[in-house]
């Protein structure tokens, strides 16, 4: 839905499935999985699940945007412009 702007990197369907391994890795340390966005270049982050940490988002470098129930929307701060980020993050 959101169009060709904000390509998906990883959505949950098993046509994935050789990043399976290395993304449950990935979470096994804030650190790790840090790297792990930072590797792929992942820029935004819709994350539904009720254990994840908000460490695995550090604030200096992510905002929560949206949350809805156990839904969460992060953006990487640098990628979006300063104004937008800040009407829009929730604290």
């Amino acid at each position: 839905r959101l169009g060709g702007e904000f390509p998906v990197f990883m959505d949950g369907r098993y046509l994935f499935h050789p990043l399976l391994a290395k993304t449950a890795e990935a979470e096994s340390s804030p650190d790790a999985w840090r790297d792990y966005l930072d590797r792929w270049g992942v820029e935004w982050a819709v994350v539904v699940d009720r254990r994840r940490d908000p460490a695995f988002f550090h604030p200096v470098l992510w905002a929560l945007v949206h949350r809805d129930g156990p839904a969460q929307v992060w953006v990487r701060r640098q990628s979006f412009p300063k104004g937008w980020v800040m009407a829009r993050e929730l604290r």
